[in-house]
């Protein structure tokens, strides 16, 4: 019989679940994670102060497994605080933000917990977008980042989508590292540039054998800047305004920031130019 004050085990893996007004698909993500073959982790829910039913779902689940902590904000503390609230509550040495919107293939934590290896910072699978009816839109293969190619990460298309190594796999040894001051919620382009800061660390690697399906919908962040070709917030996505390298300068150590300015011409034109390429192929699509 176990000693009552016998410390808490650890598991070996923390899932954390920042989340604001989630009602409409949190259901289907805690499902989810909570149907991994993996099943030695904990997760920890911390919701932003919800104004919806995200509570009161959160506490069903809370209530049927001891794996599950929910915790409510008094108040909305911004994404990027939430992100690092449940960073600082995990326990485990293996630890990874989930979305309370996407979906995980069942074999995502048992691949990942056995792939890792001591030099990655982050290891993830494959990025399945789908719609707000889990109809398939593309699969994207991340780019992978050995430890300190930051030229490699900024020059890499914003297509393959870098931005999705936040829902990695992390070391939490060497995430806890990180400078998260830097992460601004009015900062455009700040997930994406910020992978920059975070490959000085660790290699960032993706592997083929998982996937994650990454939920594009009309309330969130993306799905916002991609809603119409014209729109106005994807032009600007694509046509990354004078803020969005200064980030990508700011995070970087000085070795780096020589080689960075270097690179933006580069970076710029060869965006520009797929850019317009993609624009001309949907309008001969469209046959206009």
């Amino acid at each position: 019989m176990l000693d009552s004050t016998s410390p808490k085990r650890i598991p070996k893996v923390s899932i954390g679940m920042p989340v604001y007004n989630g009602e409409n698909y949190i259901k289907e993500a805690l499902d989810s994670l909570l149907a991994q073959t993996f099943t030695d982790f904990e997760l920890i829910i911390s919701d932003n102060h919800s104004t919806d039913g995200t509570g009161e779902i959160c506490k069903k689940f809370a209530s049927a497994d001891s794996r599950v902590r929910y915790i409510r904000q008094d108040a909305n503390i911004g994404a990027s605080a939430n992100f690092q609230f449940v960073l600082q509550q995990a326990a485990s040495h293996l630890f990874m933000w989930a979305a309370h919107d996407d979906i995980w293939s069942k074999n995502w934590l048992e691949e990942l917990v056995a792939n890792i290896q001591p030099d990655d910072l982050g290891i993830r699978g494959l990025a399945i977008t789908i719609d707000e009816n889990n109809n398939l839109l593309r699969t994207t293969s991340v780019s992978t980042f050995a430890k300190g190619q930051v030229i490699k990460a900024f020059l890499d298309k914003e297509s393959n989508s870098k931005a999705f190594y936040w829902y990695a796999l992390f070391n939490k040894n060497l995430i806890t590292k990180i400078n998260f001051k830097l992460l601004k919620d009015t900062v455009y382009g700040a997930d994406s540039a910020l992978i920059l800061h975070l490959v000085q660390y660790g290699n960032l690697r993706s592997i083929t054998s998982t996937h994650q399906y990454y939920r594009q919908h009309s309330s969130s962040v993306s799905g916002k800047l991609t809603r119409g070709w014209f729109n106005l917030g994807k032009w600007a996505y694509y046509f990354f305004p004078f803020n969005y390298y200064a980030y990508n300068y700011k995070v970087i150590s000085c070795r780096y920031k020589p080689l960075l300015l270097l690179s933006i011409p580069i970076k710029y034109f060869r965006n520009q130019a797929w850019l317009i390429n993609k624009l001309l192929k949907k309008i001969l699509k469209q046959d206009l």
